[in-house]
């Protein structure tokens, strides 16, 4: 059984939004934009803070509880929110009702928690998608195609670096929900590194690594994490085993990435093949909201080390809204395209996290990554 809702002009998917955080203002604005989607009611615990949202924002319809929403029969689909921890609760209760889910990231406190919420899902015959946006955005699969062509060398992406930080003032770090144990314990790792891994995991053709290392580089009295460095680690493949003779060794596949609370706002990645490397300076949210760039850098030692050359190439990719086609390809799903490949890759997105995190609480030590199998439960037409 899967709840379809059949796209056209005159039926689109009506989305309710399940909470006023902030983040959702950007979201109902994106909404209202993408085709095949319509903006249904907002919902709050507090009607009047529900009735400002949506006379500020433009939901159709203001709700006082949670509860409400679930009920409503004209809405097809939600985009949760809400802080991590309540997830759990949420998209089941969604998915029982028949809800497609749209959540936002980190989408659980563990594995396990999410495995839970992807069955209800599965069992509901509901959509399930993380809101992660820049995997929505034209360039990425620009830059797919070129690491496909060899633009860095036949062994392909080798290693990936990337940062993701912001500076949160005091009021962020006492009172906002990201440094709140009870509410977002996974704190920076969860926010931000979310999106570090899930490059990285994109990179590498979505093949889960085999473990990974973290330090907890600064935390709230609480524990909760405001900087952390971390360390993934794949399998060997091909060019691992048996290297071309000009090559020599490649180095095992790996992706380091630092993100924080603490610092000045950074999303940067570099993506290192063998004969060059791809550097993105804006990965995860695009200086410019209807163009993104990437270049492609190769450098030389010249003159016994006195200096080193650079050949840089650079793509635009034009007329993407991130945002706008992550509402449209969720719409799809909705509507019945094969959606496997989003459960597939929050739970593998979510697995790293578990494993960075107990690294960090036991030294930096390296700690296997989905020991229980719990990603043999999801697969996706590649």
């Amino acid at each position: 059984i899967f709840f379809r809702i059949a796209m056209s002009d005159t039926s689109p998917v009506r989305i309710g939004i399940l909470s006023t955080a902030n983040i959702a203002k950007k979201n109902v604005a994106a909404i209202k934009a993408a085709k095949g989607c319509a903006l249904g009611p907002v919902a709050s615990r507090d009607a009047a803070r529900a009735e400002q949202f949506a006379a500020a924002y433009g939901p159709t319809r203001s709700l006082g509880s949670y509860e409400e929403l679930l009920e409503d029969a004209e809405t097809d689909a939600l985009y949760v929110p809400l802080p991590t921890s309540l997830h759990d609760e949420w998209v089941p209760k969604a998915a029982a009702k028949g809800k497609h889910v749209l959540c936002e990231k980190p989408v659980a406190v563990t594995a396990g928690r999410l495995h839970a919420m992807l069955q209800a899902c599965k069992g509901a015959g509901v959509a399930f998608m993380d809101g992660v946006m820049f995997m929505h955005h034209d360039r990425l699969s620009v830059m797919r195609k070129k690491l496909d062509e060899g633009i860095l060398g036949t062994a392909g992406p080798r290693t990936v670096t990337s940062t993701f930080t912001f500076r949160g003032d005091q009021d962020f770090l006492s009172g906002n929900i990201r440094c709140k144990p009870d509410m977002d314990p996974l704190g920076c790792c969860g926010d931000l590194g979310w999106y570090n891994v899930r490059l990285s995991l994109w990179a590498f053709g979505y093949q889960l690594p085999v473990d990974a290392r973290a330090v907890l580089h600064a935390a709230t009295p609480d524990g909760v994490p405001l900087t952390l460095s971390g360390t993934l680690t794949w399998p060997e493949d091909d060019f691992d085993k048996n290297p071309p003779a000009e090559m020599g060794a490649t180095g095992p596949r790996m992706a380091t990435f630092f993100c924080s609370f603490l610092h000045a706002l950074q999303q940067t990645c570099q993506i290192h093949g063998d004969t060059g490397v791809m550097e993105l300076d804006d990965f995860v949210i695009p200086f410019n909201p209807e163009q993104a760039s990437f270049k492609v850098t190769r450098h030389g030692i010249m003159d016994d080390a006195k200096r080193i050359s650079r050949d840089c190439e650079i793509f635009d990719v034009k007329d993407s809204v991130q945002e706008v086609q992550m509402w449209e390809r969720f719409a799809e799903v909705v509507c019945g395209a094969d959606g496997s490949f989003w459960t597939y890759v929050s739970m593998a997105t979510q697995l790293c996290m578990d494993a960075l995190l107990q690294s960090a609480r036991e030294g930096g030590k390296a700690v296997p990554i989905d020991p229980e199998g719990l990603l043999s439960h999801y697969s996706y037409k590649k």
